[in-house]
Order: C-alpha cells, then structure tokens, then sequence
C-alpha cells in the first residue's frame, strides 16, 4: 500500500477513476493534483498533502 501520492498513480473515488497528474507548482515529492475521467474538459481537483484523507474517504 502507498503512503503518499505518486505521478502516475491510478485513483477511484465515488465510482470515478482518476490519475495523478504532474503540475507546474508541484514541489519535488509533493504531488496531489488528480485529473478525472469526466465529460468535463478539465476536471482536476487539488489533495496535495492529503492523502490519508483521499484513503479514508475512498474505502468508504
């Protein structure tokens, strides 16, 4: 199991799949920013250092 997130990294919440995405403000091994498989365009949500809340609220 990870303990942080990753570029790259595959993400579900709320039955919507995401991924981890590189952005221009992310310090090095501080990442968070997710880009949804959605109709929208851009849809991108910041969990930059919260992790552990995106896991607790994701097994739910």
């Amino acid at each position: 199991m990870e303990n942080d997130f990753n570029y790259g990294m595959k993400v579900s919440l709320n039955n919507e799949l995401g991924v981890v995405i590189k952005d221009e403000l992310d310090k090095s091994n501080f990442c968070g920013v997710i880009r949804w498989d959605t109709a929208i365009e851009n849809d991108t949500e910041d969990w930059r250092g919260q992790f552990g809340t995106f896991i607790r609220i994701s097994i739910y």
